[in-house]
Parts: structure tokens; sequence; C-alpha cells
């Protein structure tokens, strides 16, 4: 049982230790990971539409 509160109490230690991003860098950031996450769909999209295509006119024939 003690060597379950010493591991909270580290925990505890080592989480007022952690430095947090201010708001607008945690904004900054989620824009970043959004823009590319959306621009890797695109693209994405687009392969998966011209592969598509062309699997379909090599089936077609």
């Amino acid at each position: 049982m003690n060597s379950i509160a010493t591991f909270f109490k580290g925990v505890i230690s080592e989480a007022k230790k952690t430095t947090w991003l201010s708001p607008t860098e945690a904004l900054g950031h989620t824009a970043i990971v959004v823009v590319i996450s959306v621009a890797v769909g695109f693209y994405l999209g687009l392969f998966d539409g011209i592969f598509s295509k062309l699997l379909q006119t090599f089936i077609t024939r």
C-alpha cells in the first residue's frame, strides 16, 4: 500500500514540474494540425480518385 502512495506522490511531483502551453500556442499548434490533416486528406482523396478511375478503365476494357 505504501508503494502506491509513493507512486502517486511521485506522479504529482512530476506533474507540477510540467510546463504547459499558453492558450495562444495551443491554438496555433491545433491550427497547424488541422491544416496538415485537411491537406493530407485532400491529397489522399485526389490520388484515390485518380487510381479508381484508372483501375475502372482497365477493368471495363
